[in-house]
């Protein structure tokens, strides 16, 4: 599930405002339910973790996941031993 946070308020969560973009065909704008701002990053997908996910990969079980860097080298390790 993918968590966010924002750099504006420090909100935390899952439900944001979302609304179609003026800027890209078929973009979408998040912003946060708080403050209204869209000063939203992604959280580390990791139970109890509550960093900034700077990067991601698939699972052992074939989904995408994002995480910080502290817990790719044992997501993307828990997925290389599956192989």
């Amino acid at each position: 599930m993918t968590k966010f946070g924002c750099s504006t308020c420090g909100w935390r969560g899952i439900n944001v405002l979302t609304a179609e973009s003026p800027f890209v065909e078929f973009g979408i704008l998040r912003a946060c339910p708080v403050c209204r701002n869209v000063t939203l990053f992604l959280i580390c997908e990791v139970e109890g973790c509550t960093k900034e996910a700077t990067c991601g990969t698939l699972t052992a079980e074939g989904v995408y996941m994002w995480c910080c860097m502290e817990h790719f080298d044992e997501i993307a390790g828990a997925n290389k031993e599956e192989e």
